[in-house]
């Protein structure tokens, strides 16, 4: 994957009329479920800044990006600088994945996923407001942290994936 197929697939998916371009997040996927259908995939954040300098128009979204797998304060500064950098034009999808080699070798429980996700989401939106912030789960210990840069839109759209009856709940609440 280069810039130049990134700017590509903007430049047709805009001509198309499509509204958005969507990228996933696999960050160490195993042999066995690339040999069965499987995909890599890039960094979805720096893969979308690419795509929005081709096509202007177009949203991004990450599809999904893994809660487990980013510290909730990594992941709000990436997810508000794309937003920055493409004008508020993010849509973060996030899920609570299922490969359970990936979490593995990203050192992450799968058993905690979501207890993970139920911590990130509201840490999120916390963060996210600029303010200080003070949070101390499984997951973070943080004292005062205060986020730079925030969003652009408020609020960021968050979409959340997944198709387990905890997720329907997420999405629910």
């Amino acid at each position: 994957m280069t810039a130049t197929s990134l700017s590509q697939l903007s430049t047709h998916a805009a001509d198309a009329g499509c509204s958005a371009v969507f990228l996933t997040e696999h960050p160490a996927p195993t042999q066995r479920f690339l040999s069965s259908g499987g995909h890599s995939a890039i960094d979805p954040f720096v893969g979308l800044a690419a795509c929005a300098g081709a096509a202007p128009d177009l949203r991004l979204m990450t599809h999904v990006s893994v809660l487990s797998y980013r510290n909730p304060f990594l992941l709000a500064k990436s997810a508000a600088t794309l937003g920055r950098i493409s004008e508020g034009r993010l849509i973060l999808g996030v899920g609570a994945g299922y490969l359970s080699g990936e979490f593995a070798a990203l050192g992450v429980d799968v058993e905690r996923r979501n207890d993970d996700v139920d911590a990130s989401l509201p840490l999120l939106r916390q963060i996210w407001t600029g303010q200080p912030v003070t949070a101390k789960n499984h997951r973070v210990n943080a004292r005062d942290i205060v986020a730079d840069p925030t969003p652009v839109q408020d609020p960021l759209p968050l979409w959340i994936g997944g198709n387990a009856k905890v997720t329907m709940g997420r999405v629910a609440d």
